[in-house]
């Protein structure tokens, strides 16, 4: 019975919307990501198009002495130029500025995410009360998925779209959130006492698979070596 009375308030979040949106500082955000990628192609003297083909970014990155390198794909090789790939995260690290600068555009190019939610909430905030699309279990974990182009729950902390986002009139909104709490209920499912130890001793739970994969002491320091683990 509990369970339905998250399902009927997942429903009312949609169907009975009480948010709204600051329709000016969506519009904000949304020219100011434009304005910001727009500055950086300017100052490499390059185009999206340069930035979207991944032969023309493979091209301007021989051009600085850096070559490509390559991966399987389905069918076959690619370039590893995914932002979780090591080769493109060690270029955002490398001596070259314009070379780090590339990688930067290179990936802003690819991700929109910014200005599609701006724009998705934006156009919501004009028609009136922001509605809350979130599909109930949508993922494997039995958690929320988002919808409707913008997910609610993963929001950047600190970020003008979050400020963007206002409660009615005599309410406030807060942020509220419980400290690793996937990885705390899916080690204790599956009868992962040891990992669920560390969590009772006040430890990192993410450092030691890190470590293994990579094959030294990972400490929280390594921020993208440890997000790998996490």
């Amino acid at each position: 019975m509990d369970e339905l009375f998250v399902i009927d308030a997942t429903v009312k979040m949609f169907t009975e919307p009480c948010l709204e949106g600051d329709v000016e500082l969506l519009a904000k955000v949304w020219v100011d990501e434009a304005t910001r990628k727009d500055a950086r192609m300017a100052e490499l003297n390059v185009s999206e198009a340069d930035l979207q083909s991944s032969e023309r970014f493979a091209a301007l990155l021989r051009d600085e002495g850096v070559e490509p390198e390559m991966k399987d794909g389905k069918k076959k090789p690619v370039y590893c130029f995914a932002k979780t790939d090591e080769f493109m995260r060690g270029l955002q690290e490398h001596d070259n500025d314009r070379v780090r600068t590339l990688a930067e555009a290179r990936l802003g190019a690819k991700s929109t995410i910014t200005q599609t939610r701006a724009e998705t909430l934006g156009w919501m905030a004009r028609r009136g009360k922001m509605p809350v699309y979130l599909r109930y279990c949508g993922a494997h974990t039995t958690r929320w998925s988002g919808g409707d182009g913008a997910n609610w729950q993963n929001f950047k902390r600190g970020s003008d779209i979050r400020r963007a986002i206002m409660a009615p009139a005599g309410f406030l909104l807060a942020p509220i959130d419980l400290s690793q709490i996937e990885c705390r209920i899916l080690n204790y499912l599956a009868g992962q006492e040891d990992v669920i130890e560390k969590f009772r001793k006040g430890e990192d739970p993410y450092i030691g698979i890190a470590s293994q994969a990579y094959g030294f002491p990972v400490t929280k320091a390594h921020a993208k070596e440890r997000g790998t683990g996490k």
